[in-house]
């Protein structure tokens, strides 16, 4: 039997004799081996040790099609290499390269290098290549291919080298690049007119250098489906200068994440992509990417990639994009949709606000739209123009500065301004104002306003401004400020001004009656309440007059814990996923009182190389408190079990370790051992099911947190 195969090899590797070989398969089956065995050998045919000898040289010799008459009778046997580059060859057949090896030279089955460079071919045979599966170095550079067939490469087992340079190729199919490539290691298809970048480089594993200058890319594709899933970087650089890439796109790295909860800043930097020599317009879409390469170590690097010099706007040509620290304070994007007529909008990533500037536009009322807010406040200036009234908008609780000096304004509505809770600076220099709402000293200090120029009127409605200025700082600009008394016609100091001065009389003792009275059913209410519900009580206490009826815990008063919160969950879990990383840093890190808050799954993709049980003790030692979130696979997960170990260990002092209950049916778990040991005297908070459930739950956690 072994001779028989061994005959088969010998008959069909050497010289295709495929009448003698299905001679012994014929006779191999009458010993009931089969077919089996016939094509194990067919397709253990490829692994045979090269026996090639010969090469081929052809080059510039005119010929214009490639066969065995164009090439010479007289050859040498087991070709290894032919040349026939520089020619004028427009076709590849399968008369030499061809499917039936019956009708083929057999010299050319061990091929491992063929050079058609530098010819006029613009087709290729679909089965042209299909016998030469030895094939190592395939060169078709400087003709004039469209299209990469992924027919072609369907045998190309053992390539290891492409060049396809220099031709016009616009299209590859998804086919050409998979992972039966598994010996390439250079592909060369600069000089070329693709248009768009498809993660052709990272599908087969062996890929070095994938070499794509010089063709018109402009964006970021993924018709492959491709996914990022690695656990170590790529070693494949792929070389994407002197392309047409004007514009970045976060999701041009985001398309290929498994996760969109990825850090695709570092995936883009371990995928290696050289997008230097494009005219790189530098704004905010590309300012996540600057920050996180230039505030972490990838910057340390010095690799020659980063090297990216911004092209537009004029303000940052030629400055390093990467490697610049004053680049990212010019990261702004014009914002054109619903910027109104006249003015410029702006989003300014690095301070995180949309900046407005409508000044001399001719406004008479405030902006009706404005361009959708991507960010956390606006600035919007709106000096000398002709707005007669500060009235409430949409946008009016997101503004950090507004600016309406100049203009015509003679009321400032008191909704508006109590729902300016954003509010830092406001300028009503130069206006009409006889009059502010009383809310206003509630929401901004005197010093950060500007009303002088205005003429404030002397009467009993506006004596509250008196202390309101008097608590200012005494180097306060226009602290002496004056209003005008019709009466007398005079001007005082607003804060010389009394009620006697203004002859301000009020029936004092109806208004103490009435408050009294109102005070004492107000008392009762609370009392029943707080015997009935103390520790509900103690948190709406806290929630509305900020009283904290406790002491701080110890951890509390210790100024080197600067962490407020470490939050500890089953990570596999995407229902608690999404709400800790979407709903939990909303609350605690974006809404006033804001958290410091530390969250493994989010915090530790920044620190790789870091060992991850010394990361945990060390931010659970610097948060005052640690949240569990309970669910059924939270005892299950390895590291939820190792961070509850470790918050038990630190909490010196009740309340430092808060569990939450995210699911109705951990209820259950809680009351078996270990859980219902592990919670015993601690504080439970459930997260509820309907919204007042919600709101308590959101009044409970923030109780517990430490008091900012």
């Amino acid at each position: 039997m072994e001779n028989l195969i061994g005959e088969y090899f010998r008959c069909y590797i050497p010289c295709f004799c495929i009448r003698k070989c299905a001679q012994l398969s014929m006779i191999m089956e009458g010993q009931k081996v089969g077919w089996i065995m016939v094509l194990f050998a067919i397709h253990s045919i490829p692994f045979v040790a090269s026996q090639c000898k010969g090469e081929i040289n052809v080059s510039s010799t005119n010929m214009t099609f490639l066969n065995e008459s164009s090439i010479g009778t007289t050859l040498p046997s087991d070709v290894c290499k032919l040349n026939a580059s520089g020619n004028f060859i427009m076709e590849i057949t399968t008369d030499l390269f061809c499917k039936d090896p019956s009708s083929c030279l057999p010299n050319f089955y061990f091929l491992e290098e063929l050079d058609l460079s530098n010819n006029q071919i613009q087709n290729i045979e679909d089965n042209a290549f299909d016998t030469l599966v030895h094939l190592k170095f395939l060169d078709i550079s400087g003709n004039d291919l469209t299209m990469l067939k992924s027919i072609w490469f369907s045998k190309f087992i053992l390539l290891e080298v492409l060049n396809a340079s220099r031709n016009h190729i616009i299209h590859i199919e998804n086919g050409v690049f998979t992972k039966h490539l598994s010996h390439l290691l250079q592909v060369n298809l600069a000089w070329n007119e693709l248009n768009s970048f498809e993660p052709w480089a990272y599908i087969p594993d062996s890929v070095k250098t994938f070499d794509l200058r010089h063709n018109r890319i402009t964006s970021f594709t993924n018709n492959l489906k491709w996914t990022y899933d690695l656990k170590e970087s790529y070693d494949t650089y792929v070389d994407l200068r002197y392309n047409l890439l004007t514009e970045w796109d976060d999701f041009y790295v985001q398309q290929y994440s498994r996760s969109p909860d990825s850090d695709y800043a570092a995936d883009f930097v371990t995928m290696l992509i050289d997008i230097r020599e494009n005219n790189i317009s530098c704004d905010c879409k590309i300012h996540y990417l600057v920050t996180r390469i230039q505030r972490s170590y990838y910057r340390y690097s010095n690799m020659e990639m980063f090297k990216v010099k911004c092209h537009s706007p004029p303000k940052l040509n030629n400055r390093d994009l990467f490697y610049d620290n004053g680049v990212v304070d010019d990261l702004i994007c014009d914002l054109k949709n619903d910027c109104p007529i006249g003015c410029v909008c702006e989003g300014r990533p690095e301070a995180n606000v949309t900046f407005i500037n409508c000044s001399n536009s001719n406004l008479q009322k405030l902006p009706d739209k404005i361009p959708k807010n991507n960010y956390k406040t606006i600035q919007m200036y709106l000096d000398n123009n002709d707005i007669s009234i500060l009235d409430d908008r949409y946008y009016i609780g997101e503004i950090s500065i507004l600016s309406l000096a100049g203009n015509s304004l003679t009321s400032i509505k008191g909704d508006a301004i109590s729902r300016m809770d954003a509010l830092e600076k406001l300028n009503v220099n130069n206006n009409k104002l006889k009059s502010l709402p009383k809310s206003i000293q509630f929401q901004l200090p005197y010093e950060k306003i500007n009303i002088t120029r205005n003429p404030i009127s002397c009467d009993c409605s506006m004596t509250w401004m008196r202390d309101w200025i008097t608590l200012s700082p005494w180097d306060t600009t226009h602290r002496d400020i004056k209003c005008h008394h019709d009466d007398s016609k005079s001007d005082y100091k607003i804060t010389d001004i009394t009620e006697d001065m203004l002859s301000c009389s009020y029936d004092m003792a109806i208004a103490l009656a009435v408050s009294l009275g109102i005070f004492l059913i107000v008392c009762i209410i609370a009392a029943v309440w707080a015997k009935r519900c103390p520790y509900e009580t103690k948190v709406l206490l806290y929630r509305f007059l900020r009283i904290h009826p406790r002491d701080k815990y110890i951890v509390d008063r210790e100024e080197d814990i600067e962490g407020d919160l470490y939050v500890s969950f089953d990570e596999t879990d995407i229902h608690i996923r999404q709400w800790v990383l979407r709903e939990l840093t909303k609350k605690l890190e974006k809404e006033k009182p804001r958290y410091n808050v530390f969250i493994p799954y989010r915090d530790l993709m920044g620190r790789a190389g870091e060992d991850k049980s010394e990361v945990i003790i060390e931010q659970m030692e610097k948060s005052k408190r640690v949240m569990i979130i309970l669910s059924e696979g939270y005892e299950k997960n390895e590291w939820c079990t190792y961070e509850c170990s470790r918050a038990e260990l630190i909490d010196f002092n009740a309340g430092r370790v808060i569990f939450i209950e995210f699911y109705p049916e951990v209820a259950q778990m809680i009351n078996q051992e270990p859980w219902n040991s592990r919670v015993q005297g601690r504080k439970i908070l459930k997260r509820g099911e309907t919204k007042s459930q919600k709101r308590w739950f959101w009044y409970k956690l923030k109780y517990e947190l430490p008091v900012k």
